[in-house]
């Protein structure tokens, strides 16, 4: 086998594997679907290829909690989190000015 041929294989398993993902994700056209679902039918490589293009897939959702929650959900938590430190700041500030203002009042009252 020739480099050019190599070449050309490794396109083509690459054009599939692309094909394949895109398949899955219901983002080919009506031909292109039909083309897929005939090589599943009758090619043992593209039947190889589909089992781990889909083992793949499982493993990333495995992987990846991120994927499973929704976007909203994190920004509001990100949210969330900016709204509490400002409360924090703002009680903290409120006790240190509750103890000076205790502390000039009794000094006062000593005298």
């Amino acid at each position: 086998m020739s480099i050019n041929n190599s070449t050309t294989m490794d396109m083509q398993k690459r054009d599939r594997f692309e094909l394949l993902n895109a398949y899955l994700d219901g983002e080919v056209t009506a031909a292109e679907g039909r083309q897929i679902e005939d090589w599943l039918a009758t090619d043992f490589g593209t039947q190889r290829l589909y089992a781990r293009v889909l083992e793949l897939r499982q493993k990333w959702q495995i992987m990846s909690p991120l994927a499973q929650q929704p976007i909203a959900s994190e920004v509001e938590q990100m949210f969330l989190c900016r709204k509490t430190k400002p409360k924090r700041a703002v009680l903290w500030t409120a006790t240190v000015l509750a103890a000076v203002l205790l502390g000039a009042w009794s000094g006062v009252l000593d005298r």
